[in-house]
């Protein structure tokens, strides 16, 4: 289980906890050594972050970026830059704007548009004919559909009399019963039914 007082060890440090939240990580802070350990790293490192102070790049550092902005390809020439002051003074020269607009393509909304169209169109064409009442068939119908009827031999050694059939199922249940006892416990109990 993850324990969400953690998440909260930096806000807790920075002071940015409400009292009422404050009051609950402290509480829970004097509980749980490990949230403890937690916080006293994090101002650990941040009392070893504030004496850094601030670092001074090395001098030849915004040379060399200055260098590489001019020597870059399509780079802006210094005739062409114009300082801060003069150009809040002296009015914009006109430039010219190349805009990339996309090609023009007038039918591509109504083509669109039909596609639509002709989708709605057979959908409910293909409803329309799911959800038609075709009627009740008529007796007349209903007579001229052949039935096949199977044919029971009567008297037929081969048929069994529902005595011999009952005696069958009762034998088959029994045999079945056996296995179940013998190889019961070798099924699976969650899908296993009485």
């Amino acid at each position: 289980m993850k324990n969400h007082f953690m998440d909260r060890v930096s806000a807790y440090v920075d002071g940015e906890l409400d009292a009422a939240g404050r009051e609950v990580f402290e509480g829970r802070m004097a509980e749980d050594p490990q949230l403890r350990a937690a916080v006293e790293d994090v101002q650990a490192m941040v009392g070893a972050a504030a004496g850094l102070g601030p670092i001074e790049p090395p001098a030849g550092v915004w040379a060399a970026i200055e260098a590489r902005i001019t020597a870059s390809p399509g780079a802006v020439s210094d005739a062409a830059t114009v300082p801060i002051a003069e150009s809040a003074t002296a009015p914009a020269a006109p430039q010219a704007t190349t805009r990339r607009t996309p090609a023009p393509r007038p039918y591509a909304r109504h083509l669109q548009a039909i596609a639509a169209g002709l989708v709605l169109m057979v959908l409910s064409a293909s409803a329309g004919w799911w959800l038609h009442d075709f009627g009740t068939p008529t007796p007349d119908q209903l007579a001229s559909i052949e039935q096949p009827v199977a044919e029971i031999p009567v008297g037929d050694a081969s048929v069994a009399t529902f005595n011999e059939q009952e005696d069958r199922l009762t034998e088959s249940i029994h045999h079945l019963e056996l296995l179940l006892g013998q190889y019961g416990d070798r099924l699976d109990p969650d899908t296993r039914e009485a």
